[in-house]
């Protein structure tokens, strides 16, 4: 590290994070124009074109592909303020029988995006462009993907059977109207 001069260093990440190359990822409630103004703010106008990190745009089919690059990742994370971390007990004592219970839910979202990011059970990924397709919006597509994992896991539990990828794809498909 001795061996880098400063305006070395300033020019590779200059090079590399560049806007065109970043993926920001933005939860809750939030003004997107504010978020725009301040990632503006946060990342200088590039110097000329960017590093090119991939040659090909990816294929919607189901696959399997490993790209190496010659990069370092970055993870950027832009919030504001929220819960208390000293006030555990602000939800310890919720009762969520009326109302969707939060952590359910993003567990809900996290197995799905593992599910989509592996194409398990296989097809998934394939149903998840044709929702997209059809709803055109991945967020809404998320959610009526999620009624179908919640439908199989509460399904699963019920019947004390494993959960049913037949029945999962199948819900699937219904949802996309296919």
């Amino acid at each position: 590290m001795a061996a880098f001069r400063p305006a070395e260093l300033r020019d590779f990440y200059r090079d590399r994070y560049h806007p065109a190359n970043l993926v920001v990822a933005a939860a809750g409630s939030y003004d997107p124009a504010w978020l725009e103004d301040a990632i503006a703010r946060a990342f200088p106008a590039p110097r000329g074109a960017p590093i090119v990190l991939a040659t090909a745009a990816p294929s919607l089919a189901p696959h399997v592909a490993y790209e190496a690059k010659d990069v370092t990742q970055l993870h950027l994370a832009l919030g504001s303020p929220g819960l208390s971390h000293d006030a555990p007990e602000r939800y310890r004592d919720r009762d969520y029988t009326d109302e969707a219970n939060p952590f359910l839910h993003m567990s809900l979202h996290l197995a799905l995006e593992e599910q989509l990011s592996i194409d398990q059970p296989p097809g998934i990924a394939h149903r998840f462009q044709i929702l997209v397709s059809r709803f055109r919006d991945r967020h809404e597509a998320l959610h009526q993907a999620l009624e179908c994992l919640a439908e199989t896991l509460w399904r699963a539990q019920r019947d004390g059977t494993p959960p049913d990828a037949s029945a999962y794809l199948s819900c699937l498909e219904r949802r996309a109207g296919t």
